[in-house]
């Protein structure tokens, strides 16, 4: 461990984070089920934690349900995603294999966007799923599932319900904070005011969930401190001067081998909590304010644009935003090309250029009326030849009437321009170019929604 980080821990956490990395080194137990201590000792420079990616290899353990430790899956997807380049592989060799987990776990996702787990937690999936791809369809039916259900009973502050509750809110505050943040804050107050009569009524409560418990007060938008304190304060107290949570590895029955786990799992998870409260690592000066330039610099990048063309007049030099931006979403491309327009003669030979030089799949959406214009031979020859070129990935529906162009999952562009010439260089037309996941990942669902309903309309 970095001895200059963990001086700078509390000494609460400092403890369990050496009693964490003695007892791993001793007994090797690189099992998932410890995850949260592997990423509690990443946090000030552990080597264990590449270590346990080295050593762990979920093709020795396809027969354990991933729903059974989902709440420990986030861990090591997090820990995965810092140390390996293709983490989420579909190679059943590769260690980890995330790919394999989010499989199963999408297996038992419902149509409305919950997972059939049981007395399992559900929202560990989807704090696992954002992980990897937080724009994704499966991910954003579980968050507006997740934001809708909560809190549903507030006499059931006993049940899984509450826990389920605390990590929806980690996950979804780590993607989604501002796009949710007043359903963020009612279910936080909800969990807030359960813990606080929990914590009155001294209830005895699993030290792993009191442990998520923090780290949701800490992660959403609102202020809950009072309550955070009040929670740490009570997880502090209660650790052992060995620096562990929980019974000690000797006075748990070693019947089924489960006492290292059970330990270092607790352990894990509330040093974890604690780190995110403040008690953790403290980052020099310097290293912060670059944090949060690298922050703002991201945010620029995704926060988004109004865009326009303008034609020549009296007043205005011509202004084509529209069009540079449809070229720039155009050329960034690199494996799907969606596109939502009535008519094309502009941009139609980039698009077939990328299509022959880079292999890149392109679906375009028009309308099956009647071309017209000063243009309207090239427009229906440019659509005949897209059409050909992708290999019939043009589709036609008398109902649409959408103009937005999606680059992969990354990027959009929605306008009230068609891709021709009178509208990108001769009209007035306005729009609005975006990164922001959250509306890539609507409209893409509305694209393939779009692009789903004019192969059936077209059947009949």
């Amino acid at each position: 461990m970095d001895e200059d980080l963990l001086c700078t821990c509390s000494s609460e956490v400092e403890k369990a984070l050496r009693y964490l990395e003695d007892h791993i080194n001793s007994e090797e137990d690189y099992s998932v089920y410890n995850s949260a201590a592997f990423y509690a000792l990443d946090r000030v420079g552990s080597d264990e934690a590449k270590k346990f990616l080295e050593r762990y290899h979920v093709s020795e353990r396809l027969d354990i349900l991933p729903s059974e430790f989902s709440d420990r899956l986030p861990f090591l997807a997090k820990l995965a995603n810092k140390y390996l380049e293709d983490a989420w592989s579909p190679d059943i060799d590769q260690s980890p294999n995330l790919n394999y987990f989010s499989q199963r776990l999408k297996s038992v996702q419902m149509s409305k966007g919950d997972f059939s787990l049981g007395d399992y937690n559900p929202s560990g999936p989807i704090w696992f799923l954002v992980q990897h791809d937080s724009s994704a369809n499966s991910v954003r039916k579980a968050i507006k599932h997740f934001v809708s259900m909560f809190p549903r009973d507030r006499e059931r502050i006993y049940s899984h319900e509450l826990a389920n509750a605390a990590i929806g809110v980690i996950a979804v505050s780590e993607v989604s904070p501002d796009t949710y943040r007043q359903e963020l804050e009612d279910i936080t107050d909800w969990i807030a005011e359960s813990i606080n009569q929990l914590l009155d009524e001294k209830s005895d409560i699993y030290y792993p969930t009191l442990g998520y418990y923090l780290m949701a007060l800490v992660s959403s938008p609102g202020d809950y401190s009072e309550t955070t304190n009040r929670l740490a304060e009570k997880l502090i107290s209660e650790q052992s001067d060995e620096g562990y949570w929980g019974k000690a590895p000797e006075e748990i029955s070693e019947s089924n081998g489960s006492h290292r786990t059970t330990n270092l799992h607790l352990t894990g998870v509330v040093t974890t909590a604690l780190i995110y409260a403040g008690y953790g690592p403290k980052i020099p000066a310097m290293e912060v304010e670059a944090m949060l330039e690298k922050k703002t610099r991201e945010y620029d990048k995704s926060k988004p644009k109004f865009v326009t063309t303008v034609p020549s007049t009296r007043h205005e030099e011509r202004n084509t935003d529209i069009l540079n931006y449809a070229g720039k979403l155009i050329s960034e491309t690199d494996e799907i090309l969606r596109i939502s327009t009535l008519r094309i003669d502009m941009l139609y030979e980039e698009i077939i250029d990328k299509i022959h030089e880079d292999s890149l799949e392109v679906r375009i959406l028009t309308n099956t009326g009647k071309t017209s214009g000063s243009r309207s031979k090239l427009k229906v020859a440019a659509m005949n030849e897209l059409n050909r070129r992708s290999e019939g990935n043009v589709k036609e529906d008398d109902l649409i009437h959408t103009r937005f162009v999606i680059s992969d999952n990354e990027a959009l562009l929605v306008s009230s321009a068609d891709l021709t010439r009178e509208q990108l260089h001769e009209e007035f037309n306005a729009g609005v170019f975006t990164r922001d996941s959250e509306a890539v990942g609507s409209a893409i669902e509305l694209f393939d929604n779009m692009w789903e309903e004019a192969d059936h309309r077209g059947q009949q």
